[in-house]
């Protein structure tokens, strides 16, 4: 009687301790605002550096980014004399910190939403449209518009 007790309760934690590691390793892919605020975040930080991201972090540029903006973002840039990411030849830190997202609209493997970078009264905000693509799972910055 013992042993089938035991037995019982070993069989009962490998079940539980599998089902836990299952719903860990299962995580859902972030959600496309989630995504433009954790790119943005890291995105500023960069620039508060004195870091180019698009040069000299180009591996992590290409989890947020297309593989056609990132390829055609170095000329995107040179036409629009500014940088493409942030509508703006110049940043304030206070961006990466309260980056605003409305009218968020997803339409199968496609999202569009608007975004604010909320800045410091004397410096103000950068708007701008966001349009992503779900690549692989994955929601990926594929054109971004000046409001």
């Amino acid at each position: 009687m013992r042993v089938k007790t035991v037995l019982l309760l070993l069989t009962l934690c490998c079940n539980f301790s599998f089902t836990l590691n299952a719903g860990q390793s299962a995580k859902p892919a972030a959600s496309p605002d989630a995504t433009v605020k954790e790119f943005y975040r890291w995105y500023i930080e960069q620039l508060s550096k004195n870091i180019d991201p698009l040069s000299q972090k180009k591996s992590t540029m290409a989890k947020y980014l297309t593989p056609e903006l990132l390829r055609k973002a170095p000329r995107l840039i040179e036409q629009m004399d500014a940088d493409i990411f942030i509508n703006a030849q110049d940043f304030d830190e206070a961006w990466g910190k309260h980056v605003m997202i409305a009218k968020l609209m997803i339409q199968g493997a496609k999202a569009t939403m608007n975004v604010t970078l909320k800045g410091s009264p004397s410096f103000g905000d950068s708007k701008m449209r966001i349009h992503m693509k779900q690549i692989a799972g994955v929601w990926k910055i594929d054109r971004i518009d000046p409001l």
